[in-house]
């Protein structure tokens, strides 16, 4: 379909409405991204989290970048996310989002008790919102400079609430909700760049700092330097000198926290833990040996973490690519706007290849989730089309598959935000999780269960425990299975009771939300025996004894202690 041009009229009615945002509009934007953020009251919290929850209050308590200040986190064992090194415990995951955090904890400054575990829960994820709608809201005032007010609020709209910018950056604080502020305050700087040329040189140090707080933006550096030396050439240097005290503080920190300035924090394992417990981590055969095209097309397509699935509106970038190629020539925009195509394409070669390209637990595609400030600014191009193309079932046919996207972006989202808990679909399917069934992907698995969870705030108010509705066990000759449904996630220690003595424990394990099926062989109960008779123990689960649950949320530490039988 060829596009009718633009009449001289309709250019220089679109150069007029380009132009320099209204201060109040990025901040009246960001008011209310933060506000339906902190409205969810849910949090995604994982283990890649706690450390950026615990951080800021070793910072400010102890002066600090060790977390052994803290043995809740390691008293049942040292987490993976802690490595040892003279003397202290550190993230792998770098200091930079803890330090973002500090602002918001200097209340919790003093004091010798730790706050509450969903004290840090709330805080941690209110410092999570406000960086994420911080974001779109630099996202806005940059588009205002290159596109008219209503494609600069729409993409700033579609960033924060139809991408996974919503279901996982503003709900819990992992690395990515700073990421993406400093490198959206990059992208401001640059586009301003375009008309103060200082600003271009100073977009080096947001850049420099999206490093230290998350190792992999690193790629993001050449895609930005080629477009300084290509259009910027003068600000060369100092966006060069910009970079550097964030490249000191970086190697600085490595060396403290690891032991030397160019390790970091996702080569921390490698050298700093015993041969024996890093073979337990994914890496340790390789930090690279996933397929180049297995990696690519899962980050993009997998019916489980492909950002084009559980975002589809993001699939509009493809056509806003060709756009932005054909009119390359016309539209000054066309090398920034390229360059940011780039930085998205290295940062997708870079995830693909890695060994853990699923991105571990969490909701859709988060490893490209720092990408995202660079890559809606290629729907500009496809969405200023729009109002070219000719009228009749053909304009309306092109909005409808518009708004058909952006409904099931933000769905997938609120999907993500509100059934999601944490785990039940990895599991279901434990140990192969199905990345390319579209019958068994995360978000069909949570949208067919979607029930609204019970905020953890709201649980640990009422103090309102996990609940076991339904329990059986069923004799398969030598085998047992134990039948349950819960009401919710939840971690559960099983307990035998002998008609006379101690009651015995005999698994710990994670419960699925909804009905459980667990089959118990002999080799299980004579693994975890310790000294009694499997067969005896048989009898006792089969029916001679009582069965007790104790069933715990794994946010709020609500317990309850379940007598089945």
């Amino acid at each position: 379909m060829e596009l009718v041009p633009e009449n001289m009229e309709a250019q220089a009615e679109k150069a007029r409405d380009v132009g320099h945002p209204r201060r109040a509009s990025p901040i009246l934007l960001f008011l209310a991204l933060f506000l339906i953020y902190n409205l969810t009251l849910e949090s995604p919290l994982t283990g890649d989290c706690m450390p950026n929850m615990y951080l800021p209050l070793s910072i400010l308590r102890h002066g600090s970048i060790s977390l052994s200040f803290f043995p809740e986190l390691y008293a049942a064992g040292r987490p993976y996310y802690l490595v040892p090194f003279q003397g202290g415990l550190h993230s792998i995951f770098g200091i930079g989002a803890a330090l973002f955090a500090v602002p918001f904890y200097l209340p919790l400054a003093f004091g010798n008790s730790s706050p509450s575990f969903i004290t840090l829960i709330y805080l941690a994820k209110l410092v999570a919102s406000f960086y994420a709608a911080l974001s779109a809201a630099l996202i806005y005032a940059a588009l205002r400079r290159i596109t008219s007010r209503e494609w600069a609020l729409t993409v700033a709209l579609l960033y924060g609430l139809a991408t996974p910018t919503f279901c996982t950056s503003s709900q819990a604080l992992w690395q990515h909700p700073p990421s993406q502020f400093l490198l959206s305050l990059t992208i401001y700087f640059l586009v301003r760049g375009r008309e103060e040329r200082r600003f271009t040189a100073l977009s080096g140090l947001p850049l420099g700092f999206a490093v230290l707080v998350r190792s992999t933006n690193m790629v993001f550096i050449l895609p930005l330097l080629l477009y300084v030396a290509w259009e910027k050439r003068s600000e060369l240097p100092g966006f060069v000198l910009c970079l550097l005290p964030a490249a000191l503080a970086t190697g600085l920190y490595n060396h403290v926290a690891y032991g030397a300035f160019y390790r970091f924090p996702v080569m921390a394992p490698k050298y700093l833990l015993p041969v024996e417990e890093f073979n337990m981590y994914n890496e340790s055969g390789g930090y690279w040996r996933t397929s180049l095209p297995v990696g690519f097309l899962g980050n993009l397509v997998s019916p489980s973490r492909g950002l084009f699935f559980i975002s589809p509106v993001l699939m509009l970038v493809l056509p806003g690519a060709w756009f932005l190629y054909r009119n390359r020539k016309k539209d000054g925009r066309a090398i920034l706007l390229t360059c940011f195509l780039l930085a998205f394409l290295a940062q997708l070669l870079l995830v693909s290849k890695k060994t853990d390209w699923t991105g571990g637990l969490s909701f859709g595609n988060r490893l490209l989730v720092d990408t995202l400030p660079f890559l809606v600014f290629l729907l500009v191009p496809f969405l200023e089309c729009l109002p070219r193309v000719p009228g009749g079932w053909k304009k309306w046919s092109f909005y409808g598959i518009l708004g058909f996207l952006v409904l099931i972006s933000v769905l997938l989202q609120i999907v993500g935000i509100f059934s999601y808990d944490r785990g039940s679909w990895e599991c279901f399917h434990q140990p192969d999780l199905p990345m390319w069934s579209l019958g068994k992907s995360q978000p069909l698995f949570y949208l067919l269960r979607f029930d609204l969870v019970t905020p953890p705030i709201i649980k640990h108010l009422k103090n309102d425990p996990v609940k076991i509705r339904y329990f059986e066990v069923v004799v398969e000759g030598n085998d047992l299975l134990l039948r349950f449904r819960l009401s919710e996630l939840s971690f559960l220690r099983w307990y035998v009771v002998p008609p006379e003595g101690e009651r015995i424990h005999l698994f710990k394990f994670y419960g699925l939300k909804g009905m459980n099926e667990i089959l118990v062989t002999e080799e299980d109960l004579a693994s975890v025996a310790c000294g009694y008779d499997s067969r005896y123990l048989w009898e006792l689960i089969a029916g001679r004894g009582a069965m007790e649950v104790e069933a715990s949320d794994p946010l709020t530490e609500v317990k309850n202690i379940y007598r089945l039988r």
